[in-house]
């Protein structure tokens, strides 16, 4: 695998927008822009789109995005409703020497820049944990019982960085050789149910093909981390999505605020991606 063409600078994070029947992926990407912009001093945001999604491109847009991306080599996820099979192209892509990848579902609260001169002493570094509303670690393994039974690493593809190197190439090779063969490797993993890819799952799948499962994810300090909006994460009844729970809201003094919780993290959207997309976007376009 071989980079498309030189890096355009040294730092900034990065994501896949694939816009689908239900999802508009191209608002929380928007959302998520306008939160990092708003927030961050390291700030340049990099996305990576398909043909259609493109085309849904306004000047707004261009305003909170430093680069776009054309994804290469086709669209593997032209068929699927849920865009995951082009995740290990981020590697060759991406217009920055070191990377944050996100999803772009992810909403900025808090200043964070320092995270990067700790994520810099390694050449790949994932979260390996997400945290509830309080910003305690998350202790649910409900959404991760294929990780348990198979002894993966618990990585979380929603927040990884990278740098160029060597070390990050071999890993996204491996990455990309277990989507290409996602049938086979499956054989050997218990009870998995994903008949395609899952960023997740596949990640985790990666690290111990590559024997990097502690170098490449363990962290001796409490990022990267996110919180993640998934009722059963958040120990809610599955049947509650947040916004039915809580209030979401912004506040000038305190920021996002999630309910009485003022979020110190960044915060994955999850199943009330777009409700909070709007409030975010509603917010920074006012402000």
């Amino acid at each position: 695998m071989k980079r498309i063409k030189d890096h355009n600078e040294q730092l900034g994070y990065f994501t896949f927008v694939q816009n689908n029947e239900t999802t508009d992926y191209l608002k929380l990407a928007y959302a998520c822009g306008l939160s990092l912009k708003a927030t961050q001093g390291i700030n340049k945001f990099a996305i990576a789109v398909d043909e259609a999604t493109k085309e849904c491109l306004e000047d707004k847009h261009y305003k909170v995005f430093d680069y776009v991306v054309d994804i290469p080599w086709g669209d593997e996820s032209k068929e699927d409703s849920w865009k995951l099979g082009n995740e290990w192209k981020a590697w060759a892509i991406t217009p920055f020497k070191e990377t944050v990848k996100i999803d772009c579902d992810l909403v900025f609260t808090r200043n964070i820049d320092h995270w990067w001169t700790f994520m810099r002493e390694q050449e790949v570094l994932i979260a390996t944990n997400v945290r509830k509303l309080d910003g305690s670690i998350a202790t649910s393994r409900k959404y991760r019982k294929v990780f348990d039974e198979n002894e993966l690493p618990n990585a979380y593809s929603g927040f990884m960085y990278f740098r160029y190197g060597e070390e990050s190439l071999k890993l996204f090779k491996t990455l990309k050789w277990v989507y290409k063969n996602w049938n086979t490797v499956t054989e050997n993993i218990k009870n998995c149910r994903d008949s395609k890819p899952t960023t997740d799952v596949a990640l985790a799948i990666a690290l111990v093909l590559q024997e990097q499962e502690y170098t490449a994810t363990n962290s001796v300090l409490d990022y990267p981390t996110f919180v993640h909006l998934k009722p059963s994460i958040l120990q809610w009844p599955e049947q509650h999505k947040v916004e039915d729970v809580v209030n979401i809201s912004y506040s000038d003094s305190v920021g996002l605020l999630i309910g009485v919780e003022p979020q110190l993290y960044p915060v994955h959207g999850a199943e009330c991606k777009e409700y909070l997309a709007d409030k975010t976007i509603e917010y920074y376009e006012r402000t």
